[in-house]
C-alpha cells in the first residue's frame, strides 16, 4: 500500500480515486503518521462481511446449532 501526505492527497484526489476504482489503496499520513486509508468501498464492504462471518463463525463454534434450529429460526423471522 502506498504511502501519500495529506498535502499531494488534497491536490491528486480526483486521480487518486480513480486509481482506488481500479484496485489501488492508498495510506493517507499526516507529518509521516499514519492517518487514514483510502480503499474502494465495494472492497471495505467485503472486509466487513468476512469480519461478521467470523464472529458468527466463533458465536456458533461455542454454541453449536442444528440445521433445523436455524430452519425454525429463519421462519420466526419471516412473520
Amino acid at each position: 500500500m502506498e504511502h501519500i501526505g495529506i498535502y499531494e492527497a488534497r491536490s491528486n484526489m480526483s486521480d487518486l480515486v480513480q486509481r482506488v476504482q481500479q484496485g489501488e489503496e492508498f495510506t493517507i499520513t499526516r507529518r509521516g503518521a499514519e492517518v487514514a486509508i483510502l480503499t474502494s468501498v465495494d472492497k471495505q464492504r467485503k472486509q466487513r462481511g468476512i469480519e461478521a462471518l467470523a464472529k458468527l463463525r466463533a458465536i456458533f463454534k461455542h454454541a453449536p446449532v442444528t440445521a433445523e434450529e436455524m430452519i425454525a429460526w429463519s421462519k420466526e423471522g419471516r412473520r
